[in-house]
């Protein structure tokens, strides 16, 4: 009966050690599949994480280059509004000095009008001094030591 004992205990102890070689082996499964899919949960999410800082930075670069090119585009605008002002500028100074020239010209011609005016005065009085003095020479006793 001791032997029997023995016997039964030690099949007993086999099938226990059984049980728990199957029981920590399951676990061991179970932890690894969880540790899989932990694993492949996280690669998922690193290969998203990746894909969106991906997108992030090209939209980055996108939005820079929008913005270089706005600035480009600004900076031809002003250079051209610089040139319509400089060109606006020099269009009122030829005016400004067009509009003076003519005034110049306008002032020359009065004065030598006048001047003209001023040399027929000159010629007229010229003349009627000439004839005044004829007439007067021909006037009897108005010729001084002549002799008739």
């Amino acid at each position: 009966m001791a032997a029997k004992l023995q016997s039964e205990k030690t099949s007993l102890q086999k099938q226990l050690e059984e049980q728990i070689r199957k029981s920590v082996s399951g676990d061991f499964e179970n932890k690894l599949f969880l540790l899989q899919k932990a694993n492949e949960e996280n690669e998922e999410k690193l290969k998203l994480s990746r894909q969106r800082e991906t997108e992030f930075l090209k939209q980055q670069q996108e939005l820079k280059n929008k913005e270089a090119e706005l600035e480009l585009t600004l900076q031809k605008k002003l250079t051209e509004e610089r040139e319509k002002l400089a060109e606006s500028l020099r269009k009122i100074e030829a005016d400004k000095s067009a509009q003076k020239e003519t005034e110049y010209q306008l002032k020359l011609r009065e004065l030598e009008k006048q001047l003209e005016d001023q040399k027929k005065l000159a010629s007229e009085m010229k003349r009627k001094a000439e004839q005044g003095s004829m007439q007067l020479q021909g006037e009897p006793g108005a010729g001084v030591g002549r002799v008739a």
